[in-house]
């Protein structure tokens, strides 16, 4: 089993990584939010999948990227493809927020998920989910909307951050 890989990426198409690892240059299936520099040294986790005759060979920057495909293929009617473009439709926190708040809606959006998959996905993970949350707890949208909720705009960034977070009834220390 392969669990980790370092090369230099030669080229990117998108969801597909062309990697020098010495010897052999690897395609490795990428998210297609992952677009690392031509040769720069780059660390992928990996997941190989063995199908007749094709060898396919699924890479991640990080570990918890990697342990969240490996648990979306736990899903029924979820294959590497699927589970691969659930990692490529949103950031890991995100995908991870919607699961836990049930919000089939934006799971809808992804590219291959319905409202049938995006129940199931819910059902399957929304307890499982919690570990790829991060350790931020608003998610983009939600943090922006606080910020410009506060009147005026000569504030510092620190004063920003402050005053969102007590409009949103987060403690600050």
């Amino acid at each position: 089993m392969l669990y980790l890989i370092r090369g230099k990426a030669l080229g990117n198409e998108l969801g597909r990584l062309h990697l020098d690892v010495g010897f052999f240059v690897l395609e490795v299936m990428v998210p297609t939010t992952y677009l690392p520099k031509p040769n720069s040294e780059v660390k992928l986790y990996t997941s190989l999948f063995i199908r007749e005759e094709n060898l396919v060979l699924y890479g991640f920057p990080s570990e918890a990227e990697r342990k969240f495909f490996q648990l979306a293929l736990t899903v029924p009617g979820v294959g590497p493809k699927l589970a691969m473009s659930l990692l490529s439709g949103m950031a890991l926190p995100e995908l991870s927020r919607y699961l836990q708040d049930g919000n089939t809606k934006a799971l809808e959006k992804i590219p291959g998920v319905g409202k049938k998959l995006a129940q199931r996905l819910v059902g399957d993970l929304k307890d499982k989910a919690a570990p790829f949350a991060g350790d931020l707890g608003l998610s983009p949208h939600e943090a922006r909307k606080a910020v410009e909720s506060i009147p005026g705009n000569d504030h510092s960034v620190d004063e920003l951050v402050n005053l969102s977070l007590k409009k949103l009834g987060t403690p600050v220390s």
